[in-house]
């Protein structure tokens, strides 16, 4: 069974990111209106430092399996 959810762009940050005016969230708008496939996922939350936006990168990874 072939499970391919197709490109996915995830980001990590602090406010400027989170913020629902964000460059993010005009990117994922920008996006959607050519771009359909494209899943967009912000990992950003407000009033984080660098440390603890590093911390979630481990959320970023995942694993492929081989096309059956």
């Amino acid at each position: 069974m072939k499970f391919d959810l197709g490109p996915h762009v995830a980001v990590v940050g602090e406010s400027t990111t989170a913020d629902r005016l964000s460059w993010f969230e005009i990117l994922r708008h920008a996006l959607s209106l050519r771009h359909k496939e494209v899943r967009l996922t912000n990992l950003a939350v407000s009033g984080s430092t660098t440390t603890q936006a590093l911390t979630r990168l481990p959320a970023l990874a995942f694993t492929t399996r081989p096309s059956s």
